[in-house]
């Protein structure tokens, strides 16, 4: 149990992340399949609105639960939402191209290759997240006399 304990510890960050992922992907994996089986869009084209809905939940439950950032100013969040989004949609694009290539072009399986991009999204997700978006650093401010 306390080898169990000290691995929680020391990776408790990239867990939660895991966690916390699990409902973004639901929601892109289910509304990916709906698009694609039921309205017959292209892979491409699911995935991107698929995506759009997984940037936008991920955002708030990585804020809170994962990176626990204590910034409370509309202006700090703001901030953080553009540059998560910059992020995202660097890997979306990048999850949407391999999609669209190993996909569409190539008429590999979608969802073998929607994981595939998914995973490697995620990971450049995480570590891009926890360095440069998600800090709990303390600005500087000047002090008012």
């Amino acid at each position: 149990m306390s080898f169990l304990k000290n691995i929680y510890i020391k990776y408790n960050t990239f867990i939660l992340y895991a966690i916390y992922g699990v409902p973004p992907t639901i929601i892109s994996f289910g509304l990916y399949l709906i698009l694609t089986n039921c309205f017959g869009l292209f892979a491409f084209v699911s995935n991107a609105i698929a995506w759009l809905f997984g940037v936008i939940v991920s955002f708030f439950l990585y804020r809170k639960f994962v990176f626990k950032v204590k910034k409370k100013s509309l202006k700090d969040i703001f901030i953080e939402f553009i540059k998560f989004c910059s992020l995202r949609i660097f890997s979306g694009f990048s999850e949407t191209g391999f999609i669209f290539i190993f996909v569409d072009v190539f008429n590999f399986n979608g969802l073998l290759f929607k994981v595939i991009a998914s995973f490697l999204a995620a990971m450049l997700n995480y570590f891009v997240s926890k360095i440069f978006i998600f800090t709990n650093k303390k600005h500087n401010k000047k002090a008012t006399n």
